[in-house]
């Protein structure tokens, strides 16, 4: 991009997430568990180098629980808005790398957990995270094609009400995503 420009289209892409938190004298009885991302995404460049990303999400977070602990494996679909600043570095005319890092405030949608609701896991529905990622973005005609990855470390408590300990989120997000708009080459 040689300026300021905005790009705009869907995304998709698979999670790996898991909970960690003080679990008082347990080791961690959780790993890791997969799911999905869907939604729209927006890139509004301010220079060459320099753009803010921001994007609407379905993302399904959760853990499993490991072998021989009494901890429900659980499933949380959240509406995540990740507002990220990228910098960016061209690699030739049609391909570019980024950086990127921002906050990504989560509003719970859904919850699911075996044995026990998720009411008696969890007492928060909003959950904020810090993000840094990395990606490659390719353009073909007059579609920029993106392949990102990112981490996502929940910051905030979501066992709140509950004197067990802090539970946060931790995730892997990969996404694909397909933009197109008012932007430079």
């Amino acid at each position: 991009m040689s300026g300021q420009g905005l790009l705009f289209g869907p995304a998709a892409g698979v999670t790996s997430s898991s909970l960690a938190g003080d679990f008082l004298t347990e080791p961690n009885p959780y790993q890791q568990r997969a799911g999905l991302a869907a939604g729209i995404a927006a890139e509004l460049s301010f220079a060459k180098l320099i753009a803010v990303a921001g994007s609407a999400l379905f993302v399904q977070k959760g853990a499993r629980q490991k072998p021989a602990q009494s901890y429900p494996t659980m499933r949380i679909t959240y509406l995540e808005i990740p507002l990220t600043v990228r910098i960016k570095a061209g690699l030739s005319r049609r391909l570019r790398w980024f950086g990127e890092g921002g906050g990504a405030p989560a509003i719970e949608i859904a919850c699911s957990a075996e044995e026990v609701g998720c009411h008696n896991m969890r007492t928060e529905k909003v959950d904020i995270g810090l993000v840094a990622g990395s990606g490659l973005q390719l353009k073909v005609l007059d579609t920029w094609f993106t392949l990102s990855a990112r981490y996502t470390w929940g910051v905030k408590n979501l066992a709140g009400g509950f004197p067990s300990g802090e539970v946060k989120n931790r995730s892997i997000l990969v996404l694909l995503g397909a933009a197109w708009g008012a932007a430079g080459s």
